[in-house]
């Protein structure tokens, strides 16, 4: 069926210097662990009858947070319906696999973006609008990170205001992205330093490379880290009131809770 929806295109980065510099069998491990990771996740529900208010009206069912497809080191994701809950829950599912990736030092860049889509997904077909302009933006960014078209909020105006989500605003803020050739402009983007705490730091979790085009992918992803912590916006005040679907992620050896060792 063809309809509008939101659709996420992620490309996993520094996949070829991977393989180039790593066996196929020692890639493919950690690759297959990241997939699991973001499979899993897809099917998780955080809601517990004992948590803070779900940031949803309706409870997770067996189709998951959205539909997905896997292709080598790229990722496809689309909302099951052209719904603004629908929508929203791809946006907190790229946000929260996006921490995880970061984790495990498979970080990507992805465009999200809202127009019509048509998915069948028992025979693998996915085309559409949509999965062309979010193709697109991934591709011209220059950094790991996500933006999001502007067609998401213009049809969904309220999707950043949720009553439960009291800092949607600022997981999903605005920011000039950076983009190859040195252009910006301003977007929505995913925070993902928002709620992410991180025993070594954000810059332990970057690629380290002496080529320049990674260099500067790197300074853009730092330069934004810094500038969401010196906004504020890194965290929830009070943790007695987070939705579970936006609890802290913990990238540590250690049992949490613990500080975030920001070295930027």
């Amino acid at each position: 069926m063809c309809e509008k929806r939101a659709v996420a295109f992620l490309d996993i980065l520094g996949f070829k210097h991977l393989l180039s510099t790593e066996s196929t069998s020692t890639v493919a491990s950690k690759y297959t662990k990241v997939i699991e990771l973001i499979d899993e996740s897809n099917r998780l529900n955080l809601s517990t009858k004992h948590s803070p208010p779900s940031l949803f009206d309706h409870p997770l069912d067996s189709k998951g947070w959205c539909i997905m497809q896997i292709f080598s080191d790229s990722i496809i994701l689309v909302s099951h319906e052209n719904t603004e809950e629908s929508c929203l829950r791809l946006l907190v599912y790229v946000w929260r696999i996006m921490q995880g990736c970061l984790s495990a030092e498979m970080p990507f860049r992805g465009g999200i973006s809202y127009d019509e889509m048509f998915v069948d997904e028992s025979k693998g077909i996915f085309l559409g609008r949509a999965l062309t302009k979010a193709y697109e933006l991934e591709g011209s960014q220059d950094w790991i990170g996500v933006a999001i078209n502007d067609e998401l909020e213009e049809h969904f105006p309220k999707i950043f205001k949720h009553d439960r989500g009291m800092f949607l605003d600022n997981i999903f803020l605005k920011y000039p992205v950076p983009f190859k050739g040195g252009g910006r402009k301003e977007m929505r983007t995913v925070n993902w330093r928002f709620n992410f705490i991180v025993e070594n730091g954000t810059r332990s979790l970057m690629p380290r490379s002496i080529d320049k085009a990674v260099i500067t992918k790197v300074e853009n992803t730092l330069n934004y880290a810094k500038s969401v912590r010196d906004s504020g916006k890194v965290c929830f005040l009070d943790p007695d009131l987070i939705p579970p679907e936006l609890m802290r992620f913990y990238c540590s050896k250690k049992e949490p809770p613990i500080e975030h060792g920001d070295d930027l």
